[in-house]
């Protein structure tokens, strides 16, 4: 067993692997009731739920040599994802319809999966510092409760709105009800419906992607620490590599 919990490099050894894949683990169960009878919004918490997955597979192979399934699959299915997204933001940019902003932060994390599955040898060092940065910045916002959605609405700051490019004059408050086009193409839904109040399904209470509940906010901080500290080892260890590769030569 103790050798089960070790296996793996330096920085990942098989219990750090485990942990934060449990962690990724919960993450997905939580998202699951609002990706299959979420209206509307399905697709942000789909979005969470590939990412955690990609996530947890990562992991264990780092600790435990999966290669089962190719790098270069995930990271072309992140492009797609991280593509979808961009349209998706600059049509409704393109509108004058408010996005909200945690939207942004999807694409950010769909776009560092990307990276993540990029060749290790090619990465920039600068850029990987920058990406650790910022997913430590992300897991500060949501232990902080800076991020969730009902704390946005309600202090609806300058600097930190809640919703991103609105021309149509919605209010904050009303933001939440807001009527969201169906991303099958069939008819509007609206965020004060029966279905947001599902109390299984306690992410889209309100109409709101993610609320300041701990469950909501401890989840998405483990996600953030997940992705940062998978490009700090990663470096770390390809740092590791060119040193002792030179010390050999």
């Amino acid at each position: 067993m103790s050798g089960f919990l070790t296996s793996g490099p330096a920085y990942f050894p098989g219990w750090v692997s485990i942990l934060f894949s449990l962690g990724l683990a919960l993450g997905i169960v939580h998202h699951l009731p609002c990706l299959l009878r979420g209206p509307g919004n399905r697709w942000f918490h789909a979005g969470h739920a590939a990412m955690a997955l990609s996530m947890i597979y990562m992991y264990l192979s780092m600790s435990y040599d999966w290669n089962w399934l190719p790098a270069r699959w995930q990271m072309w299915f992140f492009v797609a994802t991280s593509a979808a997204i961009v349209v998706f933001l600059a049509t409704r940019l393109g509108r004058g319809q408010g996005v909200n902003l945690l939207w942004f932060l999807l694409l950010i994390q769909q776009a560092a999966m990307v990276y993540m599955w990029y060749p290790m040898m090619r990465w920039n060092a600068i850029l990987i510092f920058a990406l650790v940065c910022w997913f430590a910045i992300e897991a500060f916002g949501w232990v902080t409760n800076l991020f969730p959605d009902d704390v946005r609405a309600r202090e609806n700051r300058r600097w930190f709105p809640y919703l991103v490019g609105d021309r149509t004059g919605v209010s904050a408050g009303a933001a939440s009800r807001q009527v969201v086009p169906s991303p099958a193409g069939g008819p509007a839904l609206t965020g004060s419906g029966h279905d947001h109040d599902d109390p299984t399904c306690e992410c889209h209470t309100s109409g709101h992607l993610l609320t300041s509940s701990w469950r909501d906010r401890a989840l998405m901080a483990v996600m953030a620490v997940s992705m940062g500290y998978m490009f700090y080892g990663m470096e770390l260890m390809g740092v590791m590599h060119h040193a002792m590769h030179h010390a050999m030569h």
